[in-house]
């Protein structure tokens, strides 16, 4: 693969509740939202840049919101990751557009320091607020 280019482009959330996933990400974490339209089976469909870089698709059309066990039932941890200059602030405004608080905010050595909360968004996606030591 010597002179390839490799960049993530963007990753892909499904919802059942667009407009309060919309809402919880484009309210309270700051994205903007571009390129929305409906899909051809009916639901709405966009795109979400964050404030300092990284693209989403947001995309209605999901029949449930993931089960608060999900990674237990699936054996994998899959979350949503993001760096912030402080952790609490950030939580309480995504509680605010409908996140739920998991567990405790706490420091944390994995594989370097950090602060870090973990909030359930609108559609059961675990949002890790990271902020570096």
């Amino acid at each position: 693969m010597a002179g390839q280019t490799i960049a993530l482009h963007h990753v892909n959330l499904r919802v059942k509740d667009y407009e309060a996933a919309k809402h919880f990400y484009v309210d309270g974490l700051g994205c903007r939202c571009y390129g929305e339209r409906e899909h051809r089976d009916g639901f709405m469909m966009s795109m979400l840049e964050f404030p300092d870089g990284g693209t989403m698709e947001l995309v209605g059309g999901g029949t449930e919101p993931l089960p608060e066990d999900f990674e237990q039932r699936t054996g994998s941890f899959v979350h949503l990751a993001l760096k912030v200059d402080e952790v609490e602030p950030v939580m309480e405004r995504l509680i605010g557009c409908g996140g739920v608080r998991k567990g405790d905010i706490k420091d944390k050595e994995l594989p370097f320091p950090m602060h870090i909360g973990v909030v359930r968004g609108t559609a059961g996606e675990l949002v890790e607020l990271i902020k570096l030591l």
